[in-house]
């Protein structure tokens, strides 16, 4: 509301101001989509193998089993190691299922929960893992207390992680010796996620672009540009932080998020 005034200073009515800021933020919901997207796409060919090698084993081993029924004379220690073969490789499988499901669901609705960090960490491995192995990156990960929560959205969470992740291992690629770090620790009644690798970092010239939309250093088909950007925007959404520090020994992108206020509050 804007009031204007006749000549001699009386309210002579009021102007009624509006934008409308719908296509704006749908614009910003298809992004934030795209982004997930691709993220998620990114592993999908290394993780369909990562599912397809352990049901291998689970049909090796079932066929072991059947062989040693008809043999008549049940080897119970042949059979108790198979069926433990199989529980183990089965639940290998439901970590991967479970994790996608969490990130790739559509929770852009969703009101802020309490979210377990090494539940969400481990749910970024599992669908990283296939691509770490084929393209022969180590990852070394810190152990996070069970009771480490933050506050935010699962899904939006793992989809900043995903992303820093997948940057890291398109970064190493040229290197001989890869290895990706990620340590997690509480600062500031935050939790701060620090992606360190050994790729060759990122160049002066396009620090300043880095979170730009579509701005991207990668070969045409390969990203959308989309990824850092709308990683900062989520973390800004949940009064959190990303940036690239770039005084670091090593490439380095940080990211923290609140502590859940419980948790915060057993801390004081």
């Amino acid at each position: 509301m804007v009031p204007w005034h006749t000549l001699d200073g009386d309210v002579g009515g009021i102007i009624n101001v509006t934008e409308d800021i719908t296509d704006e933020v749908k614009q910003r919901s298809m992004r934030e989509q795209e982004a997930r997207m691709a993220s998620l796409g990114l592993m999908a060919g290394a993780m369909g193998h990562e599912i397809n090698t352990p049901l291998q084993v689970i049909l090796l081993e079932a066929q072991e089993m059947l062989a040693v029924l008809d043999e008549g004379a049940v080897d119970v220690a042949t059979l108790r190691a198979s069926a433990d073969t199989i529980q183990s490789t089965t639940e290998r499988i439901a970590d991967i299922v479970r994790a996608m499901r969490t990130l790739s669901r559509d929770s852009r609705a969703d009101s802020a929960s309490n979210v377990n960090v090494g539940e969400l960490c481990q749910n970024v491995v599992a669908l990283s893992r296939g691509r770490l192995k084929s393209s022969r990156v180590a990852l070394a990960a810190d152990k996070v207390p069970p009771e480490l929560f933050v506050r935010g959205n699962a899904s939006q969470l793992g989809q900043v992680l995903l992303n820093l992740l997948s940057n890291a291992i398109d970064a190493v690629e040229p290197q001989a010796d890869r290895w990706i770090k990620l340590t997690v620790a509480v600062e500031n009644n935050l939790v701060v996620f620090r992606f360190v690798d050994n790729g060759p970092g990122v160049k002066v010239e396009h620090r300043r672009n880095l979170m730009q939309p579509f701005f991207t250093t990668k070969p045409v088909g390969k990203g959308t540009g989309l990824g850092l950007s709308v990683s900062l925007a989520i973390a800004d959404r949940m009064n959190g932080f990303l940036r690239h520090e770039p005084d670091a020994e090593h490439t380095t992108f940080v990211f923290g998020v609140p502590v859940s206020e419980s948790v915060a509050s057993d801390r004081r």
